[in-house]
C-alpha cells in the first residue's frame, strides 16, 4: 500500500513538474513573440508616418471635379484646380466631415490603415488594413477585424502583447483615443469598457459604437472590449 502511495505521489510530482514547464514555456514564447512584435511596430511606425505625410487626401466631394492627373485636368480648369470649401466644423455634423474613401498606405507589402494613438497611455501603434480577417496578421501589427472607419462601426482587433493591446485593460471611459488615416485626424471618446466571454461572440457588436478596440484577458477566456465615440474630425 505505502508503495503504491509513493509511486502516486511521484507521478503526481512529475505531472505537476511537466505542467510548469510546459507554462514557464508558453509564457517565454510569448514574451518573446511580443518582443518581436515591438520590434516590427516601432520600425514601421516611423516609416509609416513619413508616407502618411506624403499622401495627400482629396477633400470630400472633389470626385466630381477633373483632378491633375486625369483627362482635362489642369487644362480644363486653366491650370487652376478649384478646391473644395473646408467646411466649418462648428455648424456641420461630425459625420458629415469623414471623407467618401479611405485609401491606406501601403509599406512592403502590408496596407495599413493608418495610426492609432491612446495620449493617456502612451500608446502609439500603426493598424492593419485587412480586407479579409487573417488572424496571423496580428502578430505584427493591430488589426482591422470587422466594420468601416467611413461607417464608422469600425473594431480594431490585437493581441494583449505588452507592445500592442495589452494597455487597453486599463481603459476608462472618458479617455481619448485619436486614429489619422488618409490625412484626416479622428478623435473619440472612450464611454465603455465592456467584458465579455470568448464565446459571446455576438456582444462584440452589440450596440452603436464608432469605433472598438478589442484584445483578450492575459490567462483567462474572457475579452475586453474598449467602447469609443466620435467627436472630432479634421483635416491634417
Amino acid at each position: 500500500m505505502k508503495n503504491k502511495l509513493y509511486l502516486l505521489a511521484a507521478l503526481f510530482g512529475v505531472i505537476s513538474a511537466a505542467l510548469l514547464c510546459t507554462g514557464l514555456a508558453v509564457d517565454t514564447a510569448w514574451k518573446k513573440q511580443d518582443e518581436r512584435a515591438g520590434e516590427f511596430t516601432a520600425n514601421v511606425l516611423g516609416a509609416l508616418l513619413t508616407e502618411m505625410e506624403d499622401t495627400a487626401q482629396e477633400v470630400p466631394g472633389a470626385e466630381t471635379q477633373p483632378s491633375a492627373g486625369s483627362t482635362g485636368g489642369e487644362e480644363a480648369w486653366g491650370g487652376n484646380i478649384p478646391q473644395a470649401p473646408e467646411p466649418d466644423a462648428s455648424s456641420v455634423d461630425v459625420y458629415d466631415l469623414i471623407p467618401e474613401r479611405v485609401n491606406g498606405v501601403t509599406i512592403d507589402g502590408i496596407t495599413y490603415l493608418g495610426v492609432i494613438e491612446i495620449p493617456e497611455l502612451s500608446v502609439t501603434l500603426p493598424v492593419i488594413l485587412l480586407n479579409e480577417w487573417d488572424p496571423d496578421m496580428m502578430d505584427y501589427a493591430p488589426c482591422t477585424y470587422s466594420g468601416s472607419l467611413l461607417t464608422q462601426d469600425l473594431v480594431i482587433m490585437a493581441h494583449n502583447y505588452e507592445s500592442h493591446f495589452r494597455p487597453i485593460l486599463a481603459m476608462q471611459p472618458g479617455q481619448t483615443v485619436i486614429l489619422t488615416a488618409d490625412g484626416y485626424i479622428y478623435t473619440y471618446t472612450v464611454t465603455a469598457v465592456d467584458a465579455m466571454h470568448r464565446s459571446e461572440k455576438e456582444q462584440l457588436y452589440a450596440g452603436n459604437w464608432d469605433l472598438t478596440l478589442f484584445t483578450c484577458v492575459p490567462q483567462t477566456y474572457n475579452r475586453c472590449a474598449v467602447r469609443c465615440k466620435l467627436v472630432a474630425v479634421e483635416k491634417k
